[in-house]
């Protein structure tokens, strides 16, 4: 019997491959779908930075606020205010994130984790 492996970015299918092996060659990358058409790059913006995230620890939204907040930079966390952001950060090892992909095409750029899903969606 054959088993079909399916990540959503490559930092998962690494994870799984180290969990499950590469037996049946291993697994597949499916990269999620980002509707980029419905966004418009931005040339002005405002002074602060933006997080839209859910609220959970591995996110690691304390360290953009600690380091953001050490250098006085104006961080807000919520999803509403893409257009007028300076940069979107995404601070935590994502599997992928979408939201970094919609900051892209609104051309923002995406300080994020040098890591997992952010190294497969980066502009």
């Amino acid at each position: 019997m054959s088993y079909a492996w399916v990540a959503d970015c490559r930092g998962v299918k690494s994870l799984s491959d180290g969990a499950i092996g590469k037996q049946n060659g291993g697994t597949v990358v499916i990269y999620q779908p980002a509707r980029v058409d419905k966004f418009e790059p931005f040339a002005a913006h405002a002074d602060y930075y933006l997080i839209a995230s859910r609220l959970v620890g591995y996110k690691r939204i304390d360290l953009a606020v600690e380091a953001l907040t050490a250098n006085g930079r104006r961080l807000i966390v919520v999803i509403d205010y893409m257009k007028n952001a300076l940069t979107f950060v995404c601070p935590g090892l994502e599997d992928f994130s979408i939201a970094a992909v919609e900051a892209n095409a609104s051309g923002k750029p995406v300080l994020t984790f040098g890591g997992g899903g952010a190294i497969a969606v980066r502009a």
